[in-house]
């Protein structure tokens, strides 16, 4: 026998040798394992026997003990996601108020709006940061000069489709709010944050649920681009009254259905409105 095939047959017998010396280790481990746990049980049942109660006060104690630990671990989950939302709203801040140093004194009124539409564009880009990647789209909506309609008046990566279908009734006839108001000017009119959702039939085709103020707009797009939108009403100081106004809508949406439906998402939208609103009663003043 040459040299190569006594080395293979004894690495060979080597393997074969181990493995089952494996086998028989692992087996007397394991019978070993459930004698141990078969005892365990017994005494435990018999100590039940004798005296339960140490028995109930250690399950009370591990439940508290679990209770707390699950407690703990939200609490600190959630002030995680506070501090990286305090920090995103900061650098928002800070963008806003380097925009607003950069402003530069207006020739006219269309050079006004201009800046201010770039102001809040500005604001729109850094507000879908928060929301960890899900919204990549946004658009404030203003009512045009007679206050009959919601128009946008800037956006963050709308469409021009889109754009152009932006037209919300928010005048006084109360049938045209029900037929062209949609949730915008539902929005504008309540004062409140209103957060829809889209659904497939089994047609294919999309719908919104909620059917009361829901346009669908009109366009050629074979699929919808979300799933959730969210309007929130962007509440302000008017600087002519001096009182609290709805100086418009700011919209939101995203392709994950339950993007906008945490109620503590809620402050952070009234925040960014707050920003918008602060923005546009600034460049009022502004010269």
């Amino acid at each position: 026998m040459s040299k190569s095939n006594l080395s293979l047959s004894r690495t060979s017998v080597i393997g074969i040798a181990a493995a089952i010396g494996g086998a028989v280790f692992y087996g007397v481990i394991g019978n070993r394992a459930d004698v141990i746990f078969v005892w365990l049980a017994s005494e435990m049942g018999n100590s039940m026997q004798r005296n339960y109660w140490p028995w109930i006060i250690v399950g009370v104690l591990i439940i508290v003990y679990i209770g707390t630990f699950l407690y703990s671990w939200r609490q600190r989950a959630i002030l995680r996601q506070t501090l990286d939302r305090s920090n995103k709203m900061l650098a928002l801040d800070d963008s806003l108020l380097r925009v607003l140093a950069s402003w530069v004194p207006p020739t006219s009124q269309n050079d006004h709006d201009e800046q201010l539409r770039l102001t809040l564009k500005e604001i729109l880009r850094d507000a879908t940061v928060q929301f960890d990647g899900h919204v990549e789209r946004a658009a404030i909506l203003l009512p045009d000069s007679n206050n009959i309609y919601l128009k946008c008046w800037t956006h963050y990566q709308m469409p021009q489709e889109t754009i152009d279908s932006m037209r919300f009734y928010i005048g006084n006839d109360m049938q045209r709010r029900q037929d062209e108001g949609g949730v915008a000017g539902a929005a504008f009119i309540k004062g409140e944050i209103l957060v829809g959702h889209m659904i497939q039939q089994t047609n294919g085709h999309w719908i919104c649920e909620d059917q009361e103020h829901y346009i669908r707009f009109q366009g050629t797009r074979p699929f919808t681009p979300y799933t959730s939108f969210v309007n929130v009403p962007i509440k302000g100081i008017n600087t002519q009254t001096n009182m609290t106004t709805c100086h418009g809508v700011i919209c939101f949406d995203s392709k994950r259905n339950d993007c906008f439906d945490a109620e503590e998402l809620k402050p952070l939208l009234r925040s960014i409105a707050r920003r918008v609103a602060s923005s546009i009663s600034i460049s009022e003043k502004l010269p």
